[in-house]
Order: C-alpha cells, then sequence, then structure tokens
C-alpha cells in the first residue's frame, strides 16, 4: 500500500503516481491511484531507462535518465486514439521534437516541413514502434535549459535501454 510520500519525494494533491524503481538500465515500473484515503498498486511492469542508467545531474547528449519527480505532460503516438481524456498529438510527417540546445525551439515538439531553425531533432515518425504510444515526461520543460537534456518520454520498449526515456512494454 502507498504511504505519503515515496523515498522522502512529497507528491502533493496528486491522484495519480507513476514510481520508477531503476538498477542498471532496468527498472520497475508501478502505477498508483489514490482511491479514498488509500493509494493503490493498479499496474506493476518491468521496464528500461537511460543506456547509462539514471543520473540526477543529467545534460543533453549522456544516454541518462533523468532522476526526480516530474509531472506528465500530454500523450502522443503514430496510432490514432480517441476517448483519451488527456492532450492527444497524433504523429505527422512533420513531427519533430527538437534536442538542439542551441535552438529557440530546445526540448519541444514542432510540426514543420522547414528544419531551418535547429541542427538536429528527432523526426517522432521514424520510431514507428517505441512511438506507437508515449507520453511526455515533463523534465527540462519549464524553465527550458540549454544542454540540460531534451526528450525525455515514457514509450513503448523495443530495445534493452533506451537513450534516456522511460521504456515499458
Amino acid at each position: 500500500m502507498w504511504k505519503k510520500g515515496y523515498n522522502g519525494i512529497d507528491i502533493g494533491n496528486s491522484e495519480q503516481v507513476i514510481v520508477a524503481d531503476s538498477y542498471g538500465t532496468e527498472c520497475k515500473l508501478s502505477f498508483y491511484e489514490k482511491i479514498g484515503n488509500n493509494w493503490i498498486c493498479s499496474i506493476q511492469t518491468s521496464g528500461v531507462v537511460g543506456k547509462n542508467g539514471v543520473s540526477s545531474e543529467s545534460f543533453e547528449g549522456d544516454y541518462c535518465t533523468p532522476c526526480g519527480k516530474y509531472s506528465l505532460g500530454f500523450a502522443f503516438g503514430t496510432k490514432r486514439l480517441s476517448d483519451i481524456k488527456t492532450e492527444y498529438r497524433q504523429i505527422t510527417n512533420n513531427s519533430y521534437w527538437v534536442d538542439d540546445p542551441e535552438s529557440s525551439f530546445y526540448n519541444q515538439w514542432v510540426e514543420s516541413q522547414d528544419k531551418l531553425h535547429w541542427n538536429s531533432a528527432e523526426h517522432l515518425i521514424d520510431y514507428q514502434q517505441a512511438y506507437k504510444y508515449g507520453v511526455v515526461i515533463e523534465y527540462n520543460m519549464s524553465p527550458v535549459i540549454p544542454y540540460k537534456g531534451s526528450a525525455i518520454f515514457l514509450h513503448c520498449m523495443t530495445s534493452s535501454y533506451t537513450a534516456g526515456c522511460v521504456a515499458i512494454p
């Protein structure tokens, strides 16, 4: 059963919490929801994190998953979804996540045919399986700090590690 906080992390007024316990590149994710005054673990699954594990000092290109407490942002994917309670963006041929720290679009989703505003970005449609379904982990989002890291998602697992995301089957 869930108790207030997790390892000293204040969860505030959250009604749902995902906890990722990592060891090397592997992790166990536990999905909790508040029912009345109790926290109930509704789902547990295995997963993977960054190639270089987890770090509290993450930076762009380190292949580490950032350690900390983060909100989840919008959901996205290559598949069409309806009847979802959160914002959902379907990936198109023009969908990019900019990972160029010198760009004004750093750590942002951009829909564009024009690639003149960055030197590096993930062309999201190129990751059909990994991004079949995903959700943004709001790491380095407000404010965005150049070189601190970008494109951190919870997404579908396609290998034994990620470049810094959290991935589950």
